[in-house]
C-alpha cells in the first residue's frame, strides 16, 4: 500500500523495465539475432524467462498496489506527449499494444480503469531521434559515435521535467522506464523516489535457470 508521510509530499515509483519481444516490434528481430551471435541461443532463452518472471511480479504489484485519494499518475517510456486531445491519444496508444499482447501496457490499462491517469512522458523529438538512431539512420560525428551520444540523458531530463509539472502534491507517480535510463537525478528533491524491483537481480537469476 502507498500511504502519505508528510504535507504535500510527492512520491515516485519506478518499475524498471525489461522489453519483451512485443515491446520490441520490428525491432525484435534484430535485437534477437544480435543476442544469439553475441551470447548463443541459450542466453537469449534465459534472458526472455527473466523477463518472463519480472512481468509476473510487476504485474503481481499493480494488482495491490492502493490508488491514494489524491490520485495516481502514470508514465511510460515511449509514449509521447501530444498536446491537445492528449489523453484520448495516449489512450488509444496503450490500448493498441495491450491488445497486440504487451503486458507493460496491460497494467496501464487496469491501473487506469482503477482510476490513475495516464500522462504522454516524452519528448516526440526525441524519441524520434532514438528511433532512428536505433534502425542506424542517426548521422554520426567524424570519429564514428552517434552525433545523438547524449540522447538518453536528453530524454531522461524532459522525463523528469514532464513529472515534474504533473506530479500533484500528495500524488503518486508510477514510471515504467528502460532500465538504462536514469530518471532520479534530474527530479527535484521534493520527489520521493521508490524502486520496489532490481533487473540486476532478476537478470542474475535467469543467467542461473
Amino acid at each position: 500500500m502507498i500511504a502519505r508521510e508528510a504535507p504535500g509530499e510527492r512520491r515516485l515509483v519506478v518499475i524498471p523495465m525489461l522489453h519483451t519481444e512485443t515491446d520490441l516490434g520490428e525491432l525484435s528481430d534484430r535485437v534477437r539475432r544480435e543476442t544469439v551471435a553475441h551470447a548463443g541461443r541459450r542466453a537469449w532463452e534465459r534472458k526472455q524467462r527473466a523477463i518472463e518472471r519480472l512481468w509476473s511480479e510487476i504485474t503481481e504489484w499493480s494488482e495491490r498496489v492502493a490508488i491514494p485519494e489524491a490520485g495516481m499518475r502514470l508514465y511510460q517510456d515511449g509514449l509521447p506527449v501530444c498536446g491537445p486531445g492528449e489523453r484520448d491519444v495516449t489512450r488509444t496508444i496503450v490500448e493498441d499494444l495491450g491488445t497486440r499482447g504487451s503486458l507493460n501496457h496491460r497494467i496501464l490499462l487496469s491501473l487506469i480503469e482503477r482510476g490513475a491517469t495516464l500522462e504522454g512522458t516524452e519528448s516526440p523529438e526525441l524519441l524520434l531521434a532514438e528511433y532512428r538512431l536505433a534502425r542506424g539512420e542517426a548521422e554520426q560525428d567524424g570519429d564514428g559515435t552517434p552525433a545523438a551520444h547524449d540522447l538518453l540523458e536528453q530524454r531522461d531530463r524532459f522525463i523528469a521535467q514532464r513529472i515534474d509539472a504533473t506530479l500533484e502534491p500528495h500524488q503518486v507517480g508510477v514510471l515504467f522506464i528502460g532500465y538504462l535510463h536514469n530518471i532520479p537525478p534530474h527530479l527535484p528533491a521534493g520527489i520521493t523516489v521508490e524502486h520496489p524491483f532490481d533487473v540486476a537481480e532478476a537478470l542474475s537469476q535467469g543467467a542461473h535457470a
